[in-house]
């Protein structure tokens, strides 16, 4: 059955009930390996022998006595041939899956999930970012060429759901607890559920230990709110030379910019994609990294992960910032190793005494099934044992050094060790009482990063009033998107 008649089908295929199997399996501590070894038996034919006595009986009667019976047993065998039930059909399905840079991960899932599955050969296609979203969009246009399955961003969400992606709320009905329910809301349409979301990012504060512990400052103690952290940067910020913070701007800053005010439950965009007029909390927000640079004076501004970037890390002018696990503390691993045990993370401040524990993300991605799919149910069955069980998630957060998508494997990582980069501090602990709220996307995601990068340029280089230039900004995402006919959140 293809993606597309799957969509549009009334009653839906059940799922092989084996996926249990593997629930189980990584419940009493198997593993994959055990799990994956245990390959489904080939379709034979068993012979039961059952032997049945007919018994015939003799009466014998003698004037005078009590009657005997005679018994002779009369042998008679009868052969019963019973087809045995399997899973594993005759003929071999190639699935192909579409994803951005997650070969490690294939390289360690996909072998042992062929073992056990013998007839899916999986065919796991690394591309860059922008190529496997140009690909996909000329795939789905041409109405053929698309993956069974691919790695879907949160960003690309509006351009692809529902569209081109089947709906998969009654096949993950059995495996809620996989996920947060923050999470399963990422990935949801109009009460639908269209994938799983695998993976998220959310953001702790990084910064610099020696250098506030030189000034006497113990920021575990002494910050717990972006007011407490704005005083304390005072501290150590020496104009021109060394600054508490550090801001990202241009477009990839949109991203920074949506994960502050993620932070604070707002939202640009409605679930359908369009832009909200009058959104006071955005221009909150380039308001108060206009004050972090102009007012305050504690931050300074570059492209996140640009030369300049890095070039003010190691040379100590930036002190702080805000980044995922994955991206944070192990690309300073790999871009700023002199400086092992000088860093530590700190959990996302609050908003204020008494306010939500809320963090902001970086975006995230899920795993979904494209209507292109001619094998739905072999891309089921991948789909649910490679990026649904516990096992299969730990190995995915060990590899990629993501936040465990679940509060089990989360406090599995806080048992972990500690990152010696981060004086042995374990970093997942950062994220324990933190939760992210849901972020909503736009399509053409690319004008979007341009019309907010435009914002945060003027107000950080130029110094132009916030507020007019979240004005300008809005005019023109309504513009592009169109105008939500909802009010935007008010947020906290």
């Amino acid at each position: 059955m293809s993606g597309e008649e799957y969509k549009n089908a009334v009653s839906r295929r059940k799922f092989l009930t084996s996926v249990g199997g593997l629930a189980a399996a990584a419940a009493i501590g198997w593993g994959l390996a055990g799990y994956f070894a245990s390959t489904p038996g080939i379709v034979e034919k068993t012979t039961t022998v059952v032997e049945t006595k007919t018994v015939t009986q003799t009466q014998t009667i003698t004037a005078g006595t009590t009657p005997t019976v005679t018994t002779t047993p009369s042998p008679t065998v009868t052969v019963t041939t019973t087809p045995t039930i399997t899973t594993t059909p005759t003929k071999k399905v190639t699935i192909t899956h579409w994803h951005p840079a997650h070969t490690d991960v294939h390289n360690v899932l996909d072998p042992a999930f062929m073992q056990k599955y013998p007839w899916i050969e999986v065919k796991a296609v690394d591309l860059a970012i922008g190529d496997l979203y140009d690909k996909l969009v000329a795939s789905f246009a041409a109405g053929s060429g698309a993956p069974d399955l691919f790695a879907c961003l949160w960003r690309w969400y509006p351009t692809f759901v529902p569209k081109f992606v089947i709906d998969l709320t009654d096949e993950v009905k059995d495996i809620k607890d996989a996920f947060y329910p923050f999470l399963w809301e990422q990935a949801t349409h109009d009460g639908k559920i269209y994938g799983l979301p695998l993976w998220y990012c959310p953001h702790a504060l990084w910064y610099r230990n020696d250098v506030f512990e030189k000034e006497g400052i113990d920021l575990q103690k002494e910050v717990e709110t972006w007011d407490d952290f704005i005083e304390v940067g005072k501290l150590v910020t020496i104009p021109d030379k060394q600054y508490a913070f550090v801001i990202c701007r241009a477009a990839y800053g949109t991203n920074h910019f949506l994960s502050i005010l993620n932070s604070r439950a707002g939202q640009l965009f409605d679930s359908n994609g369009k832009a909200y007029r009058n959104n006071e909390l955005a221009a909150e927000v380039l308001e108060w990294e206009y004050d972090l640079i102009h007012k305050h004076k504690i931050a300074s501004h570059e492209v996140y992960f640009s030369s300049g970037f890095w070039a003010g890390i190691k040379e100590g002018r930036f002190l702080s910032w805000t980044m995922h696990s994955g991206a944070g503390p192990y690309n300073l691993i790999k871009s700023a190793p002199e400086q092992s045990g000088l860093w530590r993370g700190l959990a996302w401040p609050l908003w204020g005494k008494g306010k939500p524990k809320y963090t902001g993300v970086w975006g995230g991605g899920m795993e979904v099934i494209t209507i292109q799919c001619k094998n739905i149910e072999e891309a089921l069955i991948f789909l649910k044992e490679c990026f649904s069980t516990d096992e299969a998630l730990w190995n995915w957060c060990q590899i990629k050094k993501f936040v465990a998508p679940n509060e089990r494997l989360l406090k599995r990582q806080i048992e972990g060790p500690g990152l010696e980069y981060c004086g042995g501090q374990n970093i997942y602990r950062l994220f324990l009482e933190r939760e992210a709220p849901p972020l909503n996307y736009a399509p053409k995601w690319s004008e979007v990063e341009t019309i907010v990068g435009k914002a945060l340029d003027e107000i950080a280089i130029s110094a132009r009033d916030p507020k007019e230039a979240w004005k300008d900004a809005e005019a023109a995402l309504i513009k592009l998107l169109g105008e939500s006919s909802e009010s935007p959140p008010a947020g906290i």
